[in-house]
């Protein structure tokens, strides 16, 4: 239903009358207004004028597509964002945000160039890079625009980019699934709250769940969660998102940290593979461990290739689904191994810290300065007498001490796909790649700290900044895969291409500066054309 609004400009001092018509936002949930200028009142009768119609502009013809014309002189650095423009073509990115976000992807594309480029500096810095940088936008982004860029990139969207990325990638490798928190001082963002801080900082936080290819090492997923909640109750709703995004025949790599019966049960249940390590405590592994402890510790069974003992067995998984709808619950017996390792050094390593907590623990009990905390520790490992001729003496409990290092050294996996445990421990300790993901996130990607005003700009923000994360995941990748690294830090490989300059005139062709042998021999290695060859 329209109503008539009136506003009165403060600087002119002209009321102007607005046809308003209410209607209901699905997105926000909440009611809107679409307001429409009709004319300005006049002062004295205080009848509404009808403004003046503005000409409609006249549609240009649509032309064929081609290379956009050079309409400028220009001289720009082009080295690093060429190389960014052709990893995004490799990776499917450029075109699926393209689909996702044709009106404002290049803008995306250019905040995530000088993310990775300036990673100390602010966005405010953006105007001066851009005015010295070639890039996808080719023009400057104020604050208030990237805010507003950020603000306007929607769930539906960002849902639709995760769907088109896995299809790049799913159904070939392993996925690896992590978290991470990032610190806030922001009282405005709901999901903020105190919990589990993985950098150990006083901070409210809110937590970030990642999804990594094992092969490609490219990140394809995230997810931003309230900060209090621990990583064994995220892997539900990962698999509710996996099947709303219509990824099938996944499988999965997950820390200790997201085991639990019931997230085993719901990987069954949703026929996904997994590969997840498990606590050397568990029954179920104490149960199998003991039987084979010191058979296992043979030769036979010995990795020279990772320098540890192997042990494989098949178990029997205790299979349980509640169906509330059915009132029922079924019950059942499923296949899975258990993949045991002993690390020699790993025990030696455990033993030496362990021993450095006790006889910090014996020193507080004879000194007589107790640590409320170490309370327990006092009593499972050491027994205190004192008498009034010799004192307090303080003995250990060597029964409790042996039974503390009986498990240093071992470690175990479960699965339900990968029988040889030499190739499922190769699997996962590639899981890796999603810490060194994460810690981009928040180190190189300045995500440490959110300085963000609203839910919006915080969903927004962070999606530029996981665009900005597959680049440097594939950069990375392939640094690690030629053993860059060995000689050069990320930082100076990416300074090398960025003094490649590029040179712009009207109705030319771009002319790319001269390259160096030791800059195309680079290109090369990150599996890049060299911009030269191009001309």
């Amino acid at each position: 239903m329209a109503a008539i609004v009136y506003q009165t400009n403060k600087k002119s001092g002209v009321t102007y009358a607005y046809e308003s018509v209410s209607y209901w936002d699905k997105e926000k949930k909440q009611s809107r207004a679409k307001r429409k200028c009709i004319g300005r009142v006049d002062p004295e009768t205080k009848k509404i004028i009808p403004t003046r119609k503005r000409k409609k502009p006249v549609a240009a013809k649509k032309s064929k597509r081609g290379p956009v014309p050079i309409t400028y002189t220009a001289r720009n650095f082009y080295g690093a964002t060429y190389l960014f423009d052709r990893i995004g073509q490799e990776t499917g990115v450029t075109e699926d945000l393209k689909s996702c976000f044709p009106d404002t992807y290049k803008r995306i594309l250019s905040i995530a160039y000088y993310l990775i480029l300036e990673d100390k500096n602010p966005l405010s810095r953006f105007p001066r890079w851009a005015s010295l940088h070639r890039h996808p936008y080719g023009r400057p982004i104020s604050s208030q625009r990237s805010s507003e860029l950020f603000a306007s990139i929607t769930e539906k969207d960002r849902q639709r980019f995760f769907h088109l990325q896995g299809r790049h990638r799913l159904e070939k490798e392993f996925l690896a699934y992590d978290s991470t928190s990032i610190s806030s001082y922001s009282k405005c963002l709901r999901q903020v709250r105190y919990g589990k801080n993985k950098d150990h900082e006083p901070l409210p936080q809110i937590n970030l769940s990642l999804l990594f290819g094992q092969q490609s090492r490219l990140p394809f997923y995230y997810r931003k969660l309230a900060g209090n909640i621990p990583d064994v109750k995220t892997l539900k709703k990962l698999l509710s998102d996996i099947n709303t995004l219509g990824y099938e025949k996944i499988k999965v790599v997950l820390d200790r940290g997201f085991y639990s019966a019931t997230n085993i049960h719901d990987l069954y249940k949703h026929h996904i593979k997994f590969l997840i390590a498990a606590k050397i405590s568990l029954k179920l592994v104490q149960t199998h461990l003991d039987k084979v402890r010191e058979k296992m510790r043979s030769w036979t069974y010995y990795s020279h290739t990772y320098q540890l003992y192997v042990y494989s067995m098949a178990v029997t998984w205790n299979y349980v689904q509640k169906r509330p709808y059915k009132g029922d619950t079924i019950r059942g017996k499923r296949r899975m191994y258990l993949h045991l390792y002993f690390c020699p050094e790993r025990a030696l390593e455990e033993e030496k810290a362990f021993n450095s907590r006790l006889a910090a623990w014996q020193s507080e009990l004879e000194s007589g300065e107790r640590h409320p905390d170490h309370e327990k520790q006092y009593a499972k490992y050491f027994e205190v007498k004192t008498t009034p001729i010799r004192g307090t003496r303080v003995i250990a409990k060597e029964e409790a001490l042996a039974e503390a290092k009986r498990n240093y050294g071992y470690f175990a996996l479960l699965t339900n796909e990968v029988k040889n445990p030499v190739n499922a421990l190769e699997i996962y300790r590639k899981k890796d790649l999603v810490e060194k993901g994460l810690n981009n996130l928040k180190e190189r990607l300045n995500s440490r700290r959110m300085a963000v005003s609203s839910e919006q700009s915080l969903d927004g923000k962070l999606f530029v900044q996981f665009i900005a994360l597959i680049y440097l995941s594939y950069v990375t990748s392939k640094m690690q895969q030629t053993k860059l690294f060995k000689k050069h830090t990320m930082q100076e490989v990416l300074d090398e291409f960025d003094v490649i300059e590029c040179f712009e005139v009207p109705g030319q062709q771009l002319q790319v500066g001269e390259i160096t042998k030791r800059q195309a021999e680079l290109y090369s290695k990150l599996g890049i054309e060299p911009p030269a060859s191009l001309q």
